[in-house]
């Protein structure tokens, strides 16, 4: 009985020792990590307002109806797809053709590979574009030491009734993605010249 009554004596002060130890580890050590944003928005979009390349492909299923037709259906995005994206980016000097920016990582010897928006559009028989758009960052995995490029952030916008709709949705999306990189690289943006 003695040596219970002493065990609860001990175990009554850990819990809030270990609550209190605890709230402070989740509170205090993450906090330069993640920075004011979070670690998630920072993993998500921050780049240091590096340019971001616009890639991608457009898949023409209509053209399988071609007898003619053999091999790749795959060509370059589709125009109207491309300038939404293009001057939207262009209005906060984000958007380039480079592959590469020098200096970026803080070595003015060595190149960082730029984000990019990578887009998908499949014009379906019916006519209907089912679109999706991707931010990707090149990243480095740790435990394999290999580096690609990997998607932070993805939207699909396909299934729209008229075309005019679709380019709406494209634009109202990449305008949230705009809103969001603006916000988590504010300050690295700020010094950048808007067109």
């Amino acid at each position: 009985m003695t040596m219970n009554m002493r065990a609860w004596g001990r175990l009554r002060w850990f819990r809030p020792v270990a609550s209190v130890a605890g709230l402070v580890l989740v509170v205090v050590l993450p906090a330069p990590l993640s920075g004011q944003f979070g670690e998630e928005h920072a993993f998500k979009w921050f780049t240091g307002c590096a340019p971001i390349r616009i890639t991608g492909q457009h898949h023409d299923t209509r053209l399988l109806r071609d007898a003619q037709v053999s091999g790749d259906i795959t060509s370059d995005l589709p125009a109207d797809v491309k300038h939404i994206l293009r001057s939207k980016l262009d209005e906060h000097a984000l958007a380039t053709e480079d592959v590469f920016a020098w200096g970026l990582s803080g070595d003015l010897e060595e190149g960082t590979v730029l984000p990019r928006m990578e887009v998908s559009v499949l014009t379906q028989p019916s006519g209907r574009r089912d679109i999706s758009m991707s931010f990707q960052k090149w990243l480095r995995d740790p435990i394999s030491d290999k580096e690609h490029y990997a998607t932070t952030w993805r939207v699909d916008v396909g299934d729209r009734p008229s075309r005019e709709n679709e380019l709406a949705n494209i634009e109202a999306f990449i305008g949230f993605f705009l809103d969001e990189y603006l916000e988590v690289n504010a300050e690295a943006c700020n010094d950048k010249p808007r067109r």
